[in-house]
């Protein structure tokens, strides 16, 4: 990630690399949060120095999705010791029952924490980082002080209203205690509900959107202005007293726009 936000447990200073401490953090007092101790259960189940950030989205389609990595000064010395530090990102609104944490382990209903992802349970989207005093090899200490971190992560929801407004909570907090610091970077620009949108235009006449046959040929735009990570299939009807195939070309129902094209014709 090249830019972007990052929310934390104790102080944004200590997440600057290089990964110069075995133990970075500040306790800021802060209370935890009751939705974070929820996810985190076990032998310290509770919270400390809890980051909230939470606003309203007006969805442009039937998903809303976001590129996030989850990083910890925990790993990997307190690794299942009860510190289980834990990210999540609740969504709730139209159609939803409550609010719904979509930061989970990739195919999985688990939710990010130390405990989650580390070198050992779910290692193939973790990043070691070192310990303070000596790094691995090709590790990124250079730019993060922390210990461990996630590999770029996306967090999705599907199924949702169009033009509805849903609500979006993200939050991060310690576990078991507040001394060593955890946070999550959030990439600038991945907050993300692609909308279709419908472009009408002539060929040859740049006086009218109208086509007319045999005389003025039309063409429409099926767009979405940033690229897609999936092909998005769009399923429309065709109508009016013209006939499909004969008064002008066959013109299927569907269309898809493919992953990584902004627009499909």
């Amino acid at each position: 990630m090249s830019s972007g936000i990052a929310l934390t447990s104790g102080d944004i200073n200590a997440i600057a690399g290089p990964n110069s401490q075995s133990g970075a953090g500040v306790d800021n007092l802060a209370p935890g949060n009751a939705q974070l101790t929820s996810l985190v259960g076990g032998l310290f189940a509770s919270t400390y120095d809890a980051c909230v950030l939470e606003f309203d989205l007006q969805v442009l389609s039937d998903s809303v999705e976001f590129k996030y990595s989850f990083g910890s000064e925990e790993y990997l010395e307190w690794v299942s010791a009860g510190y289980n530090d834990v990210f999540a990102f609740y969504i709730s609104g139209p159609g939803i029952a409550g609010q719904q944490n979509i930061a989970l382990v990739p195919g999985t209903a688990t939710p990010v924490s130390i405990d989650n992802v580390n070198d050992v349970t779910n290692s193939a989207y973790y990043i070691d980082n070192g310990d303070g005093f000596t790094a691995p090899q090709n590790a990124s200490n250079y730019y993060i002080q922390y210990d461990g971190f996630t590999t770029v992560l996306t967090a999705k929801r599907k199924n949702l209203q169009p033009c509805q407004t849903y609500h979006l909570r993200l939050a991060i907090a310690d576990a078991g205690d507040g001394i060593l610091d955890s946070g999550v970077f959030l990439e600038a620009n991945s907050l993300t509900s692609n909308g279709v949108t419908v472009d009408d235009a002539s060929t040859n006449d740049p006086n009218t959107s109208n086509a007319m046959e045999g005389c003025v040929n039309g063409k429409i735009v099926f767009r979405i202005d940033n690229p897609v990570p999936t092909p998005v299939t769009v399923t429309y009807q065709i109508g009016g007293t013209a006939t499909n195939g004969l008064d002008y070309q066959n013109i299927p129902n569907t269309i898809t726009i493919p992953a990584g094209i902004p627009q499909q014709l």
